[in-house]
């Protein structure tokens, strides 16, 4: 419950303060990445929702490191829902913003994303579909 509410006030706050909250962006994607570990539904769309409002305040090569840590976690709920979050940054970021250096990164931890076994595959095609 608290950490739901904490997620929806952060959401709050990042979509209020828009680029004056971009010093503390990258911390808290890494703070939302390991929280997705819960199994409440409304937990996880709470922080879902946060991560989605923070977004905007940074971008994909800020928070790479945290994203490839996240995609060779062990609890299978953070690596789909990292995938699934990359997905929907995917589609709010501009072409430009693109380096090969970028790309390899993440292409090389969704391949190895691609090696887990359960139901991270299906996650991943919505990734490479940008769906």
């Amino acid at each position: 419950m608290l950490v739901a509410l904490g997620g929806r006030l952060l959401g709050m706050v990042a979509s209020g303060l828009r680029n004056k909250f971009q010093p503390y962006a990258v911390a808290c994607v890494q703070a939302i990445l390991e929280k997705f570990k819960e199994k409440k539904s409304n937990v996880v769309t709470a922080l879902r929702e946060a991560i989605d409002a923070i977004y905007p305040c940074t971008n994909l090569e800020a928070i790479m490191e945290d994203m490839l840590a996240a995609f060779e976690n062990k609890n299978p709920s953070i690596k789909a829902e990292s995938a699934l979050f990359l997905a929907r940054a995917l589609c709010l970021t501009q072409p430009a913003a693109f380096s090969k250096k970028l790309i390899k990164a993440y292409v090389a931890g969704l391949l190895k994303l691609l090696e887990s076994a359960g139901n991270i595959q299906s996650f991943l095609y919505c990734v490479i579909t940008f769906d």
